[in-house]
């Protein structure tokens, strides 16, 4: 990990880095939206 205003590593091994995993993640919702197709448009 790297300070954006010194431009140092903060942390220079990883055994404190924390790596988000899919617990951390927001619930989503996958949506489909009902449209014709664009060949159906052009005629």
């Amino acid at each position: 990990m790297v300070d954006p205003n010194t431009a140092r590593v903060v942390n220079p091994n990883l055994s404190t880095y924390l790596v988000p995993v899919c617990a951390d993640t927001p619930s989503v919702e996958a949506l489909f939206v009902d449209r014709p197709a664009v060949e159906e448009l052009v005629r």
